[in-house]
């Protein structure tokens, strides 16, 4: 399988032109020298309920931080909506009508491992939804009322919950050489056929789709020429798909024309569809397989949403006996960054078990100019420190990983305008421990952390993973800093962290005690680090618009905001890159007021504008490897 994508890459890389957007520089702490306190591995905190060690979960770190948010969410307060609100947009819960008396129930998508299937059906009987089923593990709905009776299932290993993922062609096709094997140009250059598309089936699991664009039907004046054959909306009701049990379906051209969108509120999906695969309705703005046939899934974004899509578009290219090629621009920078994960397991298994052909691009991410990511190698009694730069104070994530065996751990702390250390508001965390309750790190305790370790069930590597909000302690002045340190009196420790939504500063960089951030490591940090994904960097194909939109690389570079690798443990990404900036496609006819500079053009078809705009990242790069898979 390795050989298979080495050669694979190399293949594409004759067609790709592989090759940096000036991007905002991250805001600073304070730059008063500040002599870091060791504070040493002292006890928590008496605020912090922990666990029990001696009785590990079975959740995952996300899954644990997950059930303790719900559980202080029953209790009834000013607090209660704002935390279910959270529960809805970062873990994916939803509240569904299931169970013999149809009552209203709050389940979470996850991935349940297990070592005899008779598990499966156990779970079944707490109410457990399964949904993609595999050898040793299957994604589904878990009803979070039944959530310790389905973990203290014997056979049961693992229950795993993640965040969403987030959202991360002219020029394209002449720069892929794709015009060079397409319909006009395929006899010219020697070859037997030309190469559109025809014959595989393009799956885009995204947001912000618009079905009645133009540039997805072959006539783009008749409704009844979608090449879009089928759409799973996941985030819906009614109509799930015959495998499933949530979303709509919609299967036939007038289902699909006659739903229009996903959303209105955003262009994205759309964008990334025609670049993989859109017609060009009559513009020179097509995409790169504009003879496939289509089908979309407006995701619900968790790990588990993504995996279930990319088995349900599978499922629909072998009724049809096709191959096909999918399209996953999301991703997000936490996670172990080494090709080890459920997700991971669950599209090894998929992809070396299909019988007609089956291939996944993943976007590498955005965030290469950001030094979002921390190493240290730390002997016994020793410290680095960091500060924690916070695009979105109210909801930063840190996710801190060793190698197997190595305990840590990790202080919170806050720093004031002034460059001083508030030692008494610091929370301190370890690997040895689980927190059932935030621990304050402010003097009026209204900023707090969640903190929550677990053991790789693949590499046994230690991970402690950290949710940070400190909105009101930003607001007051504050700076937010963590310190790491081993825990062994003999053993050294060797960590590293990523924080999402972020950066990580060094305002003292004359005191050894303190670490700046880097851009290494800083690729897709679960879904684009899988070995059977094909990961793919951006590169510039045009470096200006009609002398409105222009970025400073030189044609061919690599985009200065492309992620960069390798995983952890050396192994090689992103495989590939493609063009990933200006980069002109479809937009959603449904969203309104697109800012000038973004509108590239429109198309008037049956009395409707439809507009073309432009955009950037490794979300657009991606769809150009996709259609040409």
């Amino acid at each position: 399988m390795n050989r298979f994508f080495q050669a694979l890459a190399s293949f594409l890389a004759f067609v790709l032109l592989c090759g940096f957007l000036h991007a905002q520089e991250q805001p600073k702490a304070s730059e008063a020298g500040l002599n870091i306190t060791n504070f040493g591995t002292l006890p928590t905190g008496p605020s912090a309920q922990k666990g029990d060690k001696s009785h590990p979960s079975k959740w995952n770190a996300a899954g644990q931080m997950f059930l303790n948010i719900y559980q202080q969410s029953r209790q009834k307060g000013e607090n209660e909506q704002n935390l279910r609100q959270q529960l809805q947009e970062q873990f994916g819960m939803r509240s569904m009508s299931a169970g013999k008396n149809k009552s209203m129930q709050d389940y979470v998508p996850v991935f349940l491992s297990y070592d005899d299937p008779s598990a499966l059906q156990e779970a079944e009987r707490f109410g457990f939804i399964p949904q993609t089923k595999l050898t040793n593990m299957c994604t589904g709905l878990l009803p979070v009322k039944a959530a310790s009776k389905i973990e203290s299932i014997e056979s049961v290993t693992r229950i795993s919950v993640s965040l969403k993922q987030r959202i991360d062609n002219d020029s394209s096709r002449a720069f892929t050489n794709v015009t060079q094997v397409g319909e006009a140009l395929w006899q010219e250059n020697g070859l037997n056929q030309a190469y559109d598309g025809t014959g595989i089936v393009v799956g885009v699991i995204d947001i912000g789709f618009d079905y009645t664009h133009p540039t997805f039907y072959t006539d783009p004046e008749d409704p009844s020429t979608c090449r879009i054959k089928r759409v799973w909306n996941q985030n819906t009701t009614g109509g799930s798909p015959e495998m499933y049990t949530y979303g709509t379906e919609y299967s036939t051209a007038e289902e699909i024309h006659a739903a229009e969108h996903d959303q209105t509120g955003g262009y994205h999906a759309t964008h990334v569809a025609g670049t993989a695969a859109g017609t060009g309705a009559g513009t020179q703005f097509q995409g790169m397989a504009p003879g496939s046939e289509l089908v979309f899934v407006p995701t619900a974004s968790t790990e588990a949403n993504i995996f279930d899509g990319i088995a349900y578009i599978r499922s629909y290219a072998n009724s049809v006996n096709k191959p096909c090629a999918i399209n996953i621009s999301m991703g997000l920078s936490i996670g172990p960054h080494d090709g080890y994960s459920d997700f991971d397991a669950a599209v090894d298994e998929l992809v070396t078990s299909d019988p007609y052909g089956f291939l996944i691009s993943v976007a590498a991410g955005n965030e290469g100019d950001i030094p979002l990511h921390v190493e240290a190698n730390l002997a016994p009694g020793t410290s680095r420190s960091t500060i924690v730069e916070m695009d979105d104070p109210s909801m930063t994530y840190v996710d801190i990983w060793s190698a197997p065996g190595e305990d840590f751990a990790a202080i919170v702390f806050l720093v004031d305008e002034d460059g001083n250390i508030l030692e008494e508001s610091a929370a301190h965390l370890s690997t040895q421990e689980s927190y059932s309750q935030p621990l304050p790190i402010s003097p009026e305790q209204t900023s707090t952390v969640r903190a929550y370790p677990e053991v790789n069930s693949y590499t046994g590597k230690t991970n402690l993973f950290l949710q940070i909000n400190a909105l009101q302690a930003v607001a007051d002045g504050y700076t937010v800093g963590i310190q790491l340190q081993p825990l062994s009196e003999t053993d050294s420790v060797h960590l590293h962290a990523w924080v999402s939504e972020g950066s990580f500063s060094n305002p003292a960089p004359e005191n050894p005690e303190w670490m700046e951030g880097n851009t290494n490591y800083t690729i897709n940090g679960s879904i684009g680090s899988s070995q059977s994904v094909i990961t793919v960097a951006s590169y510039t194909s045009r470096n200006d618009w009609d002398g409105t939109l222009f970025n400073h690389n030189e044609i061919g570079e690599i985009s200065d905001f492309s992620s960069r690798g390798p995983l952890i443990g050396g192994a090689i990404k992103p495989d590939i890159a493609a063009p990933g900036e200006i980069v002109i496609s479809s937009g959603n006819s449904f969203l309104s007021n697109y800012p000038g500079y973004l509108l590239a053009d429109e198309s008037l078809v049956n009395g409707k504008e439809y507009p073309w705009i432009i955009s950037q990242g490794t979300s657009m790069s991606t769809p150009a490897v996709t259609g040409i898979m």
